[in-house]
């Protein structure tokens, strides 16, 4: 089975959201197992089976031991969190430059991630062991007051000075002799008490070698050092929601680009000299809804389906091309757009259907004129009359095989084109089956306009000019 982009993001999207990052981390999941309290396990270290139910004579004296249900049990096993919650918690935290300094309410245990934009301080905050855009544990908070008023306003045991990692441009650097306390958490505190706060962290979980330190824990001035602290979910959440944006974003500029260009083929000399067969061009699409800008225009090469007058004028050619004249000649005369369309006429002498049906057949041809201008074909050259004294010639000669097409075919009278209606021929007339012999080109029908050559690379670049001009009667 084959899996499309779109598909594939989806299930990137799924994986995400179903599982946390740190369930698929092996050290984070022995950390886990680590964490147990040890009064949840028994005296030899093992952990304890589950409790029995006790006798209703004991039920006074005990509380109802609750059971997990088997999918929350396997959830709690392998790490699963609720993706919901997270997402809950994140939005309340806000996003990118709105986000919530999660520091403001640490506590001892928690896992945050220090972002840091300017480069001279993240260099700095690295130093000093602090890598932004990691997960990071706080392993203590101690509160430093400058005077013994301010240390009478927090509650808590007085404990001892916390030294600092030597970075002397810190503005933890002159909180070194300041008083402190150790607290568990910072939620309830004054702004002003949470400033000189000074926490120990370490990654939550290992980093490649080149990063690993020998003094984890390390102190920083978690309010001053750091401009902006994260919590886990709201990294996370933010992470998921940038890589799902970037992830679409690309996949729309994909669909834009697939919709609005596409490479072609050149099948037949139809186009000589400007376009060789084999040739290869680059095609943007036509958009008419938006105006002229996006229409073909005189002497543009426009790439279309076969109009299903062609298929018409096809299975009703006078004779077939193996009974013509060029039946004897080389296979070289008989390269022509004949050759492409109805490649079984040659090998088949039934005028059916089968043999005549052009069918997904796509066709490049330059535009000679566009729609409300008079056109007709002149022994075998169309032309235009632009004004009363103004005509435009494509002088592309006569067919290999007119005797194929009815009479008329190569001698045209001037015709007003339709509002939709575009006339268009090969620069090669002697290999080429265009207007001359359906008549005009219906707008529905173009898909784009052949814009640049790209291969082969001697004729990059855009697409020559065709053999039209434009002359005027002197008066």
């Amino acid at each position: 089975m084959t899996m499309t982009p779109i598909s594939f993001v989806v299930f990137l999207c799924f994986v995400y959201f179903l599982m946390p990052v740190e369930s698929f981390s092996s050290s984070s999941i022995l950390h886990h197992r680590s964490s147990l309290s040890p009064s949840f396990r028994q005296h030899d270290g093992r952990l304890p089976l589950a409790k029995t139910l006790q006798d209703n004579d004991d039920s006074s004296s005990s509380s109802t031991t609750s059971f997990a249900s088997p999918m929350e049990a396997v959830k709690n096993s392998f790490g699963f969190q609720t993706k919901q919650e997270e997402f809950q918690k994140a939005q309340a935290d806000g996003f990118g430059t709105r986000a919530r300094n999660a520091a403001i309410n640490a506590t001892v245990g928690d896992i945050l991630v220090p972002l840091c934009s300017n480069l001279e301080q993240r260099q700095k905050l690295a130093n000093q062991g602090v890598y932004p855009g990691v997960e990071y544990e706080i392993c203590s908070l101690t509160l430093l007051a400058s005077s013994d008023d301010d240390m009478s306003s927090s509650s808590g045991d007085s404990g001892d000075s916390v030294g600092m990692n030597g970075n002397d441009d810190s503005a933890t650097a002159t909180m070194m002799t300041a008083k402190s306390k150790v607290v568990q958490t910072l939620q309830g505190l004054d702004r002003g008490a949470k400033q000189g706060v000074i926490a120990t962290v370490k990654p939550a979980y290992p980093l490649r070698a080149h990063l690993e330190r020998d003094d984890w824990p390390v102190s920083v001035a978690l309010l001053k050092d750091v401009p902006l602290w994260l919590a886990k979910a709201t990294y996370e959440a933010g992470t998921a929601v940038g890589t799902l944006a970037v992830s679409l974003s690309g996949l729309v500029m994909a669909s834009l680009v697939a919709f609005w260009i596409q490479l072609v083929g050149v099948p037949t000399p139809s186009m000589l000299p400007a376009l060789q067969p084999g040739t290869v061009v680059l095609v943007t699409r036509s958009l008419p809804m938006l105006g002229k800008a996006f229409q073909p225009k005189v002497g543009d090469v426009v790439f279309f389906d076969a109009p299903s007058e062609l298929e018409t004028a096809i299975s009703q050619r006078m004779i077939m091309p193996e009974e013509s004249s060029a039946a004897t000649a080389s296979q070289d005369d008989v390269n022509d757009d004949m050759a492409n369309l109805v490649p079984s006429a040659s090998s088949s002498s039934n005028n059916n259907k089968a043999d005549t049906s052009t069918k997904g057949k796509q066709l490049l041809k330059r535009v000679v004129a566009v729609p409300n201008e008079k056109v007709g074909v002149r022994q075998s050259s169309p032309y235009v009359q632009v004004s009363e004294s103004t005509y435009r010639f494509d002088v592309i000669g006569r067919y290999a095989r007119p005797e194929i097409f009815p009479a008329d075919s190569w001698n045209r009278p001037l015709e007003t084109l339709g509002r939709k209606e575009y006339f268009v021929a090969g620069d090669n007339g002697y290999r080429s089956v265009d207007s001359r012999v359906w008549g005009p080109l219906q707008q529905k029908y173009i898909i784009g306009t052949a814009q640049w050559v790209v291969w082969p690379l001697d004729h990059f670049g855009p697409i020559p000019p065709g053999p039209i001009s434009e002359v005027t009667k002197p008066k």
